[in-house]
């Protein structure tokens, strides 16, 4: 289960005890039971759904006439994308970096465990 910070600060132990620091608004992918029942009954942290499964790549936009009869007009640049995630930046939240990380082929639960430097690390062309 997920649940998302809703005091200023939280410190959360990961599965391996490591202590993390959580603000407002980010999300704490994994708790302990004993720190579910805690946090959640002194009103800290909201329990969050499932996610959904990802939603379908929206369509290519269709060609624009540009009167290049010959057709040899390229797509415009916002129009061409990779498929992948661009990298995050340096300082953007774990949460970011773990969903990059999966947009990249790494298992969701492997990315989690891992360390943002981990994280970072991976990204790293």
């Amino acid at each position: 289960m997920r649940y998302r910070v809703i005091a200023p600060l939280v410190i959360a132990h990961d599965q391996v005890g490591q202590a993390h620091h959580k603000y407002a608004g980010e999300v704490i992918p994994w708790l302990s039971q004993e720190q579910t029942e805690h946090l959640l009954d002194m009103g800290m942290v909201e329990e969050l759904a499932a996610p959904a499964a990802a939603p379908a790549p929206a369509p290519a936009p269709a060609p624009v006439a540009t009167g290049d009869p010959g057709g040899t007009q390229q797509a415009p640049p916002e129009a061409v994308t990779t498929g992948a995630a661009s990298r995050p930046l340096q300082a953007a939240p774990k949460e970011v970096w773990v969903e990059y990380a999966v947009s990249r082929g790494v298992d969701r639960a492997a990315a989690e465990a891992m360390t943002k430097a981990d994280l970072q690390a991976l990204g790293a062309d």
